[in-house]
């Protein structure tokens, strides 16, 4: 806690640089942010991804464009079970279909025997030809020979076909992949108009789902009982992010609410274009080509659900649970009345307030309190002093700041430029100091002292130029 210490003297000199704390004058109180003064990091200064809250797992399932659908089961707002019967196929159709496509084989079974025949007699008549004839033989058995495999090829793919319709005619029927509530479902087809249901309308079903960029989508199923939150990363930080990855959820409208969650998928296959992304968001109107990125969809599972909704919006930081557990001490210097209601001075919405805590224990050697409650480490507090009190505007003291003043302290503490090495200039007591010989405010001389000859003589043994120069180095001169 060294450096909480530095911090502490240094809150101390900032706080009389602004605005003349501790005086009449006084406008601004400087408070130090809990999590520098505990070398901890708050959840602020964390990487921020943008998220909301959406359901768990969706399906979609698609309606085969060849078929008619006969009866729709389910509406909107519906809650099924996996296996649940989702819609049917009309059994007319899908028999009309297996009998066209047996007849189709037929066909094909035809010309393929018609074709054979038609090789086999042009290669007949080819042993009688002519030798100038032969010629015209060969193309046309060729060509037989070409009609012929695609006859076959066209029987073989027939044949699957048929075994396809016929498992299909089967069953006609389509059930849920997962449980969940319908989110969209679309209509029996024009002239098979059966929802299920006596009482059922129909606008309840959607007509489509051109709005999700998949129109052959007929009902779109997501579950209701395992929210997930859904954020975004772009390019630039695309690898900050592994599944597994602890996340902690905050709340944008009340900072006390918090959930944590994790990591359970990143969606690298879809990505979409952001503009101007951010970890925190992008604007959405800026069209500049320059600042356009992919951005990706990642999902984070949450251990509980009270307190959230669908649509909510939140942001996320990554969780440490080492960092979490790390105790908050403070000096003593911002502690009151630690003995009977323990209290601080800390900031709330930009003015200084009494903020009751919960003390765990005192270190006597450090002159530490752990604190237990009441305050977190994105919170700001204030060394304690005579002239505080409630409502008082205040400067929040950063990193930046600090450095700046801890390189101020050691630049005034820096050596005369001339000195060597065992020399010193210390201008708090004006004293010059050397290995053999030293210049103290009694031996010094000024600009108010005049050099007469008579005392010049007194030097006849030393080097007046070396006196000059020495006396120069230190700030004075030498008159006479």
């Amino acid at each position: 806690m060294r450096r909480g210490l530095v911090l502490l003297l240094l809150a101390a000199a900032v706080c009389g640089m602004i605005s003349g704390c501790g005086s009449s004058e006084q406008q601004e109180v400087a408070v130090q942010s809990v999590a520098m003064l505990c070398g901890l990091k708050d959840d602020m200064q964390k990487q921020t991804f943008a998220g909301i809250v959406s359901t768990g797992n969706e399906a979609n399932v698609k309606k085969d464009s060849s078929k008619k659908v006969a009866t729709v089961y389910v509406k909107k707002g519906d809650i099924v079970k996996q296996g649940d019967k989702l819609f049917t196929y009309d059994a007319e159709q899908a028999q009309n279909s297996l009998d066209k496509a047996k007849l189709e084989l037929e066909e094909q079974k035809s010309l393929l025997t018609s074709k054979q025949e038609e090789k086999a007699s042009y290669e007949k008549d080819k042993k009688k030809a002519k030798e100038s004839e032969l010629l015209e033989y060969n193309l046309k058995i060729a060509e037989a020979d070409t009609d012929i495999r695609e006859a076959q090829y066209n029987i073989a793919l027939k044949e699957k076909a048929i075994l396809k319709l016929e498992e299909e005619t089967k069953n006609l029927d389509v059930t849920a992949p997962i449980s969940g509530m319908v989110q969209k479902a679309g209509q029996p087809d024009a002239g098979l108009t059966d929802f299920g249901g006596e009482d059922d309308e129909e606008e309840d079903y959607d007509s489509g789902f051109e709005e999700d960029g998949a129109s052959d989508v007929f009902i779109k199923l997501v579950e209701v009982d395992n929210y997930r939150i859904k954020g975004s990363i772009d390019e630039s930080n695309v690898k900050v992010i592994s599944t597994g990855m602890q996340m902690k959820i905050h709340s944008r409208v009340d900072d006390s609410k918090v959930w944590y969650g994790v990591v359970s998928d990143i969606d690298l296959k879809t990505p979409g274009k952001a503009q101007n992304n951010s970890s925190y968001g992008y604007d959405e109107n800026d069209d500049s080509e320059m600042t356009s990125s992919s951005k990706y969809p990642f999902y984070v599972k949450i251990d509980a659900l009270e307190g959230l909704m669908i649509g909510q919006h939140v942001y996320m930081t990554e969780y440490n649970e080492e960092e979490e557990d790390q105790d908050i001490m403070l000096s003593s210097a911002f502690i009151n009345d630690a003995e009977e209601s323990p209290w601080v001075w800390a900031e709330k919405d930009g003015v200084l307030e009494k903020r009751s805590i919960t003390l765990g224990g005192y270190i006597d050697g450090e002159d530490l309190y752990i604190i237990e409650a009441g305050l977190a480490p994105e919170d700001y507090v204030a060394v304690d002093a005579a002239d505080l009190k409630e409502g008082l505007p205040v400067s929040e003291i950063d990193e930046a700041m600090l450095a700046a003043m801890e390189g101020a302290d050691t630049a005034g503490k820096s050596a005369n430029p001339d000195a060597g090495e065992g020399e010193e200039w210390s201008e708090s007591d004006e004293e010059w100091t050397d290995e053999d010989e030293e210049w103290t405010d009694d031996e010094e001389w000024t600009d108010d002292e005049e050099w007469t000859d008579d005392e010049i003589e007194d030097f006849e043994e030393e080097d007046l130029d070396e006196i000059e120069a020495r006396y120069q180095a230190a700030g004075e001169e030498i008159v006479g």
